[in-house]
This record gives C-alpha cells, structure tokens and sequence, in this order.
C-alpha cells in the first residue's frame, strides 16, 4: 500500500463540499501517479483560496464562479478505488486570471473519514516545511499529489483524529439523557460470552487482528436501553459497534442485527457519518450463511479460538 496526500481548492460558492474527493492531475502529468493503486490511501488538503471559474450563460456573456473560503488543512482520509484513468467528460477549463487546464486525470476514491482536521501549520510541521509554507506548487512537478512515508501518514492520520468534528445539539441530549436513572443491566450473561468479551476488550488489535484498533466502552448503553457489547475505535478514528455471540448457527440472525443497529446508533451518538463507522461480529464460530448475510450488509466477521480465551481467562485470573 501507498500513501499519498493531493491538493484541493475549496467547492464554489453555493455548492456542499461532498465527498468522496478524488484525485486529478493535468494533462502531462500522467507520469506523477503512474504508482497510484487501489487500496492506497490519499489525505485530502482543502486550500484557503481556488481559483475563479470563468463561464459563459447560454447569450455568451462571460461570468464568474468564485471558490468559498476553503479550511486550509487536511479535511478527508480517502482509499483510491482504482489507478489514475483519463476522464473522458473533462476538457479545458478556464478560470478569470487567464489560465486554461485540463484535468485530464483522475482517481476514483472513496471516504474513509472526514471525522478530523490537521490545519496548515501541524502539516508543515510534519512534512518538514517551514511555518509560512503554504503549500503552493505542492507535489512532485507542482502537480498537487505527493506521496507520503508510512510515518508521515501515521503521523497525519493522528493529528486528524485528535481534531474530531462537534455537534452540539447531539452532545446536549446526550448530556440530558445522561442525567436520568441508569436502565437495568440485562442479565444472564452466560461464562462463555463473558470471557470472549473481555479477551477482545483487552487487546482487540491481536485478537482481532487490526493494527489500530483500540477499546472505546465496554457495555456501551444507548438511550434506547441497548448495550453493545464492545466499542472499539480503530486507527482512522472510525467507530466499531461490536456484538459478541458465543456460536452463532444458521439462521440466528439475532447477532447480526444488533451489529447494524450498534453502527447505526453509534454514528449519532458518536458525531459520525455512517460511513465512518463499522459492524462487528465476533463469535467462536459462524456458520456459512451467516457469513454470506454479513458480506452482504457490511458486518465484519471474526472467529476466535475458545481455547485461546480460556487461556487467557486463566492468566488474566492469576
């Protein structure tokens, strides 16, 4: 896998800045993103200031599409979908100080996260700038895409996640919510479930198998009154509702749905963009249909060794 960080200006005026992002490249400048390949992952750095767009109305006067005020930091983690391909709907724009570019290139990506924010000064810091660089002819041949270190990312990803996006109004019902009376624990947890749930707890990384992967709350209750078993966060700052099931056969759907119910409720509660949250099902055994259903709906799966637990269990308890 490659990292790589790319330059964006800011959306137009009166337009949402969406993403997924992308990543473009002019005409001749094919040859920067020759190693761009699926799977690599692109931080997103949104200028202060773009260009104007000039146009022409359907009379062929000219008029201008100015950029808003962009956020002048890394604002998106984003994993390239495919290589660079020529985009056969671009051609030629113009923009009102009297350049013209082709954006000929292009990098389907999707969204990891945009759950974060490392402004201008801490990428500098990290990229080994000067202070008052302000990214301008960034990237190899001024092309916009650089391509990163493992350290250099690591370390951008962390500074992104420490910067994690606010919603008042979610915090002010959590907080209300907080105040009333706990809901009653559900019971009858049997020993098998108990141990399996705090071996993950203790190291979902190795258990699980996912560099990264941290426990956020152990019996996570919601304001429904449903506990998740585990939260975990992992290395990109997204959430990860956990549900624990002992043996889960075919047809016990149970396990499965609670898995999407926790992602769902967790992207609210937790101030995410479902996309930014993840299912997890973690199980000594799952049946094949089981499997199949939780490939269809974005539940990860995991079988853990019993054996490997109870050993753990007996260390854990001496």
């Amino acid at each position: 896998m490659n990292y790589w960080m790319t330059t964006h200006w800011p959306p137009l005026e009166n337009s949402a800045n969406q993403g997924p992002f992308g990543i473009y490249l002019k005409d001749g400048y094919e040859e920067v993103g020759r190693e761009v390949s699926p799977g690599d992952h692109v931080l997103i750095y949104q200028s202060r200031t773009g260009r104007t767009l000039l146009r022409r109305d359907m009379n062929g006067r000219h008029y201008q599409l100015r950029s808003q005020v962009g956020r002048q930091g890394i604002v998106a983690i984003e994993e390239a979908l495919a290589g660079f391909v020529e985009d056969p709907d671009s051609g030629y724009v113009d923009y009102a100080d009297g350049t013209r570019i082709w954006w000929r290139w292009y990098v389907e990506t999707r969204t990891i996260s945009e759950n974060g924010f490392v402004p201008l000064q801490l990428v500098n810091r990290v990229l080994g700038y000067s202070e008052n660089c302000r990214l301008r002819g960034f990237g190899d041949r001024n092309s916009g895409l650089k391509k990163l270190s493992e350290q250099e990312y690591l370390a951008l990803v962390d500074l992104f996640r420490r910067r994690p996006r606010s919603i008042r109004p979610v915090r002010k019902l959590l907080s209300a919510y907080r105040r009333l009376p706990s809901a009653a624990r559900v019971a009858g947890e049997s020993e098998e479930h108990r141990i399996l749930k705090e071996y993950v707890a203790a190291d979902p990384a190795e258990v699980l198998g996912e560099r990264g992967l941290r426990t956020r709350h152990v019996e996570y209750e919601f304001p429904t009154g449903d506990r998740a078993d585990l939260v975990l966060e992992d290395l990109y700052g997204r959430i990860v509702g956990v549900e624990i099931e002992v043996s889960v056969g075919p047809g016990q759907l149970a396990g499965v749905l609670q898995a999407i119910k926790y992602r769902f409720m967790l992207a609210l509660v937790k101030e995410r963009r479902y996309e930014e949250t993840r299912a997890f099902l973690v199980a000594y055994s799952v049946s094949p249909e089981i499997e199949e259903i939780c490939r269809s709906y974005d539940v990860e799966f995991f079988r853990v060794s019993l054996s490997d637990a109870q050993a753990w269990s007996r260390r854990d308890s001496t």
